[in-house]
């Protein structure tokens, strides 16, 4: 029986730091406003788009992926 690895790709990784840092802004979010942190996403083009809101505050991130996912030599 062979194995096959499936190696992530750069773009997998860079998505995964941008959860990490949303679910962690998230976070943060709701205990400073002690309300729930509701998250949308979008993409636009080469731009993702995170949106959170907390109440009465509400932050925009937006990250190019291209400049991300670039190989750095």
């Amino acid at each position: 029986m062979t194995t096959h690895t499936i190696q992530a790709t750069k773009f997998d990784i860079v998505m995964e730091e941008i959860d990490t840092l949303v679910s962690n802004f998230q976070d943060s979010l709701s205990r400073i406003t002690n309300t729930v942190c509701n998250v949308d996403t979008f993409q636009l083009g080469i731009t993702y788009v995170v949106i959170l809101r907390a109440g009465k505050i509400s932050k925009t991130l937006s990250f190019n992926l291209n400049e991300l996912t670039e190989e750095n030599f």
